[in-house]
């Protein structure tokens, strides 16, 4: 592979984690986020005062956006999770004739089983699962 190959690559990459947060993004994010821009890339051409407070503006919201970023990922991360878990609930106890409660135990995002519990509020969360995966998957 020469150097202009892995540059393109490089770039592309880039190009494609930058698609992705921006997809990420809500519209007011976005259009702040390129007002931003903007104003930073017409920087250069006011007062020091102006370039430096815009720089601070831009600074402070850049946390604030990674920031709810994050959690809008997490909450769809997470709303999967109890869909998948309903999913394998609703398959394995459809055949319970007693009315027992439907339980599914899902692992969580640093890999700790989960239980969860469906009742006439809906799905609860009910504690720790036993963790019954093969010692191999549990140490890595």
């Amino acid at each position: 592979m020469t150097a202009l190959d892995s540059l393109v690559l490089w770039v592309r990459g880039y190009v494609q984690r930058l698609a992705e947060f921006a997809r990420l993004m809500t519209k007011p994010e976005r259009v702040l986020s390129g007002v931003l821009l903007a104003s930073l890339a017409v920087g250069p051409s006011l007062s020091w005062v102006a370039t430096g407070l815009l720089f601070l503006v831009a600074m402070l919201f850049l946390p604030v956006l990674v920031d709810a970023m994050l959690v809008r990922s997490e909450a769809m991360r997470l709303q999967v999770d109890l869909i998948e878990a309903k999913r394998v609930a609703l398959t394995v106890n459809l055949a319970k004739p007693t009315g027992a409660p439907r339980v599914a135990e899902v692992a969580c995002s640093h890999g700790a089983m989960q239980r969860l519990v469906y009742g006439p509020d809906g799905w609860a969360h009910a504690g720790p699962a036993p963790d019954t995966r093969h010692e191999e998957a549990r140490t890595s």
